[in-house]
């Protein structure tokens, strides 16, 4: 998978310099996925200022939630990483320099809720589609 960002401790990402930290400035506060698009977007609230990121994956080949994921909500993430194609052990992931562009990205939520995702690319940036979701949730 092609990735726009690295990641850095086990809760970073990073992309031009900068390094997100998703597990202690932002909320997770929706995940979406286009089926005609076949695209996935994992989106969060920066707290100390409200903007809105985006995870994106396109072209996913493979897509795999716990059963837990939506059982409750979602605020936080604890955890990202990568996995081979046939490791489902989620007690240790890979870092990205452990890490293949044919491995899964692995996020593992607060309360141990997982998503596994592969596609031909992998992207972070800021988003504005975060503003509209809201709207239609109040």
């Amino acid at each position: 998978m092609k990735r726009s960002f690295s990641l850095g401790r086990s809760n970073e990402v990073i992309k031009d310099g900068q390094i997100h930290d998703l597990h202690n400035d932002f909320l997770t506060t929706a995940i979406t996925f286009d089926s005609r698009e076949n695209e996935l977007r994992v989106l969060f609230k920066r707290t100390s200022d409200g903007k809105s990121f985006a995870l994106e994956f396109a072209e996913i080949d493979i897509l795999e939630f716990s059963g837990n994921l939506g059982n409750r909500g979602v605020s936080g993430l604890d955890e990202m990483g990568y996995k081979d194609v046939n490791d489902y052990d989620y007690e240790w992931l890979s870092d990205e320099a452990q890490s293949t562009l044919s491995d899964h990205l692995v996020i593992r939520f607060d309360g141990g809720a997982t998503l596994r995702v592969h596609g031909a690319s992998a992207d972070f940036f800021e988003d504005k589609t975060l503003k509209a979701l809201e709207r239609r949730h109040l």
